[in-house]
């Protein structure tokens, strides 16, 4: 399913980094730990946030997102989504709306 099937106006994604980054002996950075990536979503209606509601009932949820990766190209990957905390309002649109992603593994 996709967020333009659910009536949701695609987010600006970022593109996946790791948590921490380490140098190498040879200078090198390198990513440790899980990607994470975030979703912001300018401007999302009350029924898109419904239509969210069913793919992330609680505070997270397991759930495989297509998003951007470090090519440009859009990549599968399966995440935990995690809502935000302050709870959006519940009459009317919403502006400035971030949905986060954690321990991605591309699948």
């Amino acid at each position: 399913m996709s967020l333009e099937n659910l009536g949701i106006n695609p987010p600006k994604a970022t593109v996946p980094e790791y948590g921490r980054y380490i140098e190498t002996g040879s200078g090198i950075k390198k990513g440790i730990g899980w990607l994470m990536d975030t979703w912001r979503f300018h401007w999302i209606s009350q029924a898109g946030i419904t239509a969210l509601r069913v793919y992330i009932a609680i505070k997270s949820a397991s759930i495989f997102i297509r998003t951007l990766d470090e090519d440009g190209d859009y990549s599968v990957y399966s995440a935990i989504a995690h809502w935000p905390d302050k709870q959006p309002p519940t009459v009317g649109d919403i502006n400035d709306f971030v949905i986060t992603f954690s321990d991605m593994e591309a699948a």
